[in-house]
């Protein structure tokens, strides 16, 4: 047995990013005040940002276990059966990641399907029958 140390991975932003976030929100749109154009969508403005700096944290967390967990899961050919793979993939490399219970996200769909259709989605050997 191992006496290996989870290090848990904080994704989401904190205070002072929120609010650093707010203060460039509030000032860019005094800008565009000044500059005769229309105020910005504070409260959608700054939603997305958040969750833009959240999903770059989460996607930096997993991206170094990615590789060795598709090796460890292979899969089979169609759609179903590289979907549930891609989902144990991402479980896998979250739990590596130390990603908190709390902050570990659903696999999408559409997004399986974008990198699916794409050709990015990892080719990796299939299981053997």
């Amino acid at each position: 047995m191992t006496n290996e140390i989870e290090t848990m991975v904080e994704i989401d932003a904190t205070d002072e990013e929120k609010e650093a976030i707010y203060q460039r929100l509030l000032k860019r749109n005094l800008v565009r005040r000044e500059t005769g154009l229309p105020p910005l969508d504070l409260k959608a403005s700054y939603a997305r940002q958040v969750r833009k700096l959240e999903d770059q944290r989460y996607h930096s967390a997993i991206e170094p276990h990615l590789a060795a967990a598709y090796e460890s899961y292979p899969g089979d050919a169609g759609i179903t059966a590289r979907l549930k793979q891609h989902a144990d993939v991402i479980s896998h490399a979250e739990s590596l990641a130390g990603i908190p219970e709390h902050q570990k996200r659903p696999v999408s769909f559409v997004e399986f399907m974008k990198l699916y259709t794409s050709g990015r989605l990892p080719l990796v050997p299939l299981k053997r029958t």
